[in-house]
């Protein structure tokens, strides 16, 4: 979220913008750097390097360019004063969803900020509106952070990778230095807690199967007036 909150208007407004191959091999990015001196806050000031897909830079620069985000530039532009380096997400107020920690230290005289922002209105959104919807629409007991998003992405990741590992198309080497990297982590100690919990899972889902299977056979066994000697 923090990230996300702090990413600029100039990060999506070049109209012919370059694209690489994706580390999957399938498809195009956009590499945008991250971190300390970027504009663009990260966790414990890491710097890395974002692989945003061709789809979803087209659809941030068609917004950064949009009438809607141009109002609500405006309105911050009255509330606050003008703006150096205009972020991409403002709330509909014209207000900034997280302030950058380099801002936040930076006395500016001509930016009438009161209070840094730590990302609270978007944190309401979820529990507001984001949570209602999806217990309405799909799952009473459904519950999540932004943080969890990155979790989910890495196991998604990770499970596609370990499809083309089965398939021989990609080492199984490969595979855990491609989550690595698009993980950011440090050590491939931490992208192996990924790798394992998905072999653990995998080992779970096949007993519990195959269990049920067993009990459906008794089941058969006795319906048929059969004696369970198994």
């Amino acid at each position: 979220m923090e990230s996300t909150c702090t990413l600029r208007v100039r990060h999506f407004s070049n109209p012919t913008p370059r694209y690489s191959m994706s580390l999957t091999g399938e498809g195009e990015v956009y590499r945008l750097k991250a971190g300390p001196g970027t504009g663009i806050d990260t966790k414990n000031n890491k710097s890395g390097t974002f692989q945003i897909p061709r789809a979803l830079y087209e659809l941030l620069h068609t917004y950064a360019l949009s009438n809607r985000a141009a109002q609500r530039r405006k309105r911050d532009v009255k509330k606050h004063g003008e703006h150096p380096d205009p972020y991409l997400f403002l709330t509909n107020r014209g207000g900034p969803y997280y302030t950058a920690k380099e801002e936040s230290l930076r006395f500016d005289p001509n930016f009438a900020v009161r209070h840094a922002k730590n990302g609270q209105p978007l944190r309401q959104f979820i529990k507001d509106h984001a949570i209602p919807y999806i217990r309405k629409k799909y799952d009473p007991g459904f519950s999540y952070r932004p943080h969890d998003l990155r979790a989910s992405f890495g196991m998604n990741m990770t499970e596609e990778l370990m499809k083309l590992v089965k398939e021989g198309k990609i080492t199984l080497h490969r595979a855990r230095l491609i989550v690595k990297d698009l993980m950011w982590h440090t050590s491939l100690a931490t992208t192996d807690l990924y790798l394992n919990f998905k072999k653990s899972m995998d080992v779970f889902y096949k007993a519990i199967n195959g269990y049920g299977e067993h009990l459906q056979r008794w089941t058969d066994r006795a319906m048929k007036g059969l004696s369970i000697d198994e």
